[in-house]
């Protein structure tokens, strides 16, 4: 088959789809990704054929930060404004991609524009799901708002009245697309989305999925990259200097004040007698510091494979993206999450639920409130001894093998 897949966002939205397409690919199937141009070079790294669609995330994130105390009204305006520029950037390079193909494969960030460029190419659209969080339930509020859990009569109100602001904000755009590609009106904005088979590519321990969810979906298991990327020379030569250090990284989120969250990340670290590896990321962390320097507490890396880090540290603290929290719990370590966007405080709130770390942290970072979760990550107590347990419930599982059956298998409604 011809098959477009299409995504949006950071570099955490992105790996999914590569790893599923390198499967589709290596089935036999004619396989492009659509992706914001930055990522044009890890897809052909893959040898996978590129699509640029949306807009820069990073830049956009960077430029309109959203933290969990932006206010429900501002995020409502933020969304708008996104939308309004990403739309018109998807449709283009998406109806490029999927000319002629069988099925088009979209990720929460294509919700609206995905099925129908799919519809408009006589194609089936497949909606491949990351977090539970973008799956309408009474269970969870919909991810644009700053809590991860509500009361279920609340959830449920939130999600009716998030739909319609949608609706208010991106419905005539929409529609405007649907005549632009000669396609009949369509009143409700989530209507094809609905009709769509769903692919859920989560770890179900870490991240289940609510029982009231209706849309037809399965279940796959996570899209991980299961390759074994070494750890480089500095790096592996400084875990073995010592005892376990504390991992902190925050992957493709931005910040503010890098040099702030920096000199606290190191001034916890040494308060709880540990050493410490800072991944810089997007947000450039270890501002003011040289790897290595001083007496050697402190590394700073540029990144780092997970798979082959994490099992080899005492505590992680990231951002709470699905794929860290996943290679997190696989490694059995205790995590501390400092949500940034997005789904992450759901994960931070999963971590906390299911004991294998403490409640997650506000940003700005505040020195006092990381101790004291240092501290209650000891090997010797609860939290370590849950992660321990937790690890094996979460080990290997072919999630993009079971993910392209799924789309193999998808009939023509």
């Amino acid at each position: 088959m011809k098959i477009a897949l299409a995504t949006s966002g950071t570099l955490g939205d992105v790996l999914p789809v590569l790893i599923l397409g390198q499967a589709l690919r290596d089935r036999g199937h004619s396989v492009s990704v659509c992706a914001s141009e930055e990522f044009r070079g890890i897809v052909g790294a893959r040898d996978l054929r590129f699509e640029p669609i949306g807009i820069d995330m990073d830049a956009w994130l960077g430029a309109h930060a959203v933290t969990p105390a932006t206010p429900w009204w501002r995020r409502l305006r933020l969304f708008r404004e996104f939308w309004r520029d990403e739309l018109a950037a998807q449709v283009a390079g998406l109806r490029r991609a999927a000319a002629g193909a069988d099925r088009v494969v979209g990720t929460a960030a294509l919700f609206a524009t995905g099925p129908v460029v799919a519809e408009a190419v006589g194609a089936e659209y497949v909606h491949l799901v990351l977090s539970p969080l973008y799956l309408r339930s009474r269970h969870h509020p919909p991810w644009l708002l700053p809590w991860a859990r509500l009361p279920r009569p609340i959830a449920g109100g939130a999600w009716a009245a998030t739909e319609r602001a949608a609706q208010w904000s991106l419905g005539p755009l929409v529609r405007g697309i649907r005549r632009e590609l000669g396609l009949a009106a369509e009143v409700d904005l989530f209507a094809p989305l609905s009709r769509a088979p769903h692919v859920v590519a989560v770890e179900p321990t870490l991240a289940p999925v609510p029982p009231d969810v209706a849309v037809r979906h399965v279940v796959t298991g996570p899209l991980i990259d299961g390759g074994d990327a070494p750890l480089d020379a500095a790096l592996g030569d400084f875990l073995e200097r010592g005892p376990a250090p504390i991992y902190a990284g925050f992957g493709s989120m931005s910040d503010p004040d890098p040099a702030r969250t920096t000199a606290t990340l190191v001034q916890a670290a040494r308060a709880v007698g540990s050493r410490l590896v800072i991944a810089r990321g997007r947000a450039g962390l270890g501002e003011g510091l040289v790897g290595g320097a001083g007496s050697g507490e402190v590394l700073v890396v540029d990144a780092a494979p997970h798979r082959a880090l994490l099992p080899r540290v005492a505590v992680a603290i990231h951002h709470g993206g699905a794929g860290t929290t996943i290679a997190a719990a696989r490694a059995g370590v205790p995590q501390i999450v400092v949500p940034h966007a997005g789904d992450q405080g759901y994960f931070g709130d999963r971590v906390r639920r299911l004991g294998i770390g403490p409640a997650p942290l506000r940003r700005p970072l505040r020195l006092a409130e990381l101790v004291r979760a240092l501290g209650a990550c000891d090997a010797g107590g609860s939290i370590g001894a849950a992660a321990r347990r937790l690890g094996p419930r979460v080990r290997e599982g072919d999630g993009a093998a079971a993910a392209v059956a799924a789309i193999e298998g998808v009939r023509r409604s």
